[in-house]
């Protein structure tokens, strides 16, 4: 088994259902498509890579060189989140104001919040893997 790859897709499974919670509770009903969404909260893509941060840390050590190469692009990932992807939902907004419809999705960046709850939901999963199923 690899506890790696099993550990992140929990974390992500986790961050899509919390991310449905929250936007069913927000709504009012349930919005399936929230299940698949790209931004809200909790950062995903923060939840998977700290996750993974965490397990190669724990089963490489931290001062390897994978450990290295696993935090400096989870790093560029997270940065990418909130940045570049932010830039390109507000220009979705603006184009879809122009267009006079929405045919671009514009919820597509994160808040620094959401990708700090994500960040620390991945903490949470890896640390609670290790202790319950790891051993």
């Amino acid at each position: 088994m690899n506890h790696i790859v099993l550990s992140t897709l929990i974390s992500l499974i986790i961050a899509q259902g919390i991310k449905f919670l929250i936007g069913t509770i927000k709504a009012g009903k349930a919005d399936y498509r929230l299940i698949y969404s790209n931004g809200s909260m909790p950062s995903s893509h923060s939840s998977i890579l700290s996750t993974l941060i965490v397990m190669v840390g724990h089963f490489e050590g931290i001062d390897s060189i994978i450990w290295g190469i696993t935090l400096v692009f989870s790093l560029l990932i997270i940065g990418d989140a909130m940045g570049i992807r932010t830039q390109s939902g507000k220009q979705a907004k603006v184009l879809n104001q122009l267009v006079g419809e929405k045919r671009l999705r514009e919820q597509v960046g994160h808040k620094p919040t959401e990708v700090i709850g994500g960040i620390i939901l991945g903490i949470i999963v890896a640390l609670l893997y290790i202790t319950l199923i790891i051993k």
